[in-house]
Order: structure tokens, then sequence, then C-alpha cells
């Protein structure tokens, strides 16, 4: 099995099993989490869908 789908069958996992910190664990530590230009969500201050970087901001 390749380590690609490796990594994405472990997420997947995971998130099923709803253990975030196994999903935090596997991101870059630069992690940039909802940061493009124009994203409504951010725009309407959605508490879950803020900009962050690294793994606690993808956390927060």
């Amino acid at each position: 099995m390749s380590s690609a789908l490796a990594t994405v069958q472990a997420l997947y996992a995971a998130f099923g099993a709803g253990n975030i910190p196994a999903i935090l664990e596997r991101l870059d530590d630069a992690v940039q989490w909802e940061t493009w230009e124009a994203n409504s969500a951010r725009a309407a201050d959605v508490p879950w869908l803020r900009a962050g970087t690294g793994r606690q901001g993808a956390a927060a």
C-alpha cells in the first residue's frame, strides 16, 4: 500500500472515530487552515471555520 493511501485511510478512520488528536498529529506543523481570500465562512465569522496556522490553529 502506498504511503499516501495509508495516510488518507488513517485520516478517514480517525475522522470516523471522532479521534481529532490523531488527525491533528498527521498535519504539518505549518499547516494553513482556511486562509484563502474571499473565504465566505471567515467573512461571516463562523467560529469553527476561522483561519489558523499550525496544529493548534487548525484545532481552534
